[in-house]
């Protein structure tokens, strides 16, 4: 989202919510994908806006975020003496 700076996104919280599970340094909003560069400048993605904007109602007045729960399979197979899991 070019027309939006990356100071709309409230990134106190997003590294609250990796307290205890790995430290938090200013290039991690961009590996997590929070920002992107565009032209040059940090500009926020669709999903940090969504996730972490300030605003984000201004953006998306109507956006639902649901969470999808799949139950993973667990596939084990035995060649020979090797046993190989796949999910």
């Amino acid at each position: 989202m070019p027309e939006i700076n990356p100071e709309a996104l409230n990134l106190r919280v997003a590294s609250g919510l990796f307290a205890g599970l790995r430290e938090w340094n200013e290039s991690m909003p961009e590996t997590l994908r929070l920002v992107l560069r565009n032209q040059g400048r940090l500009v926020p993605t669709v999903g940090g806006v969504l996730l972490f904007g300030i605003d984000r109602e201004r953006y998306f007045p109507e956006a639902l975020i649901c969470r999808v729960l799949e139950r993973v399979h667990v596939v084990w197979l035995r060649h020979g003496d090797r046993s190989i899991n796949s999910l």
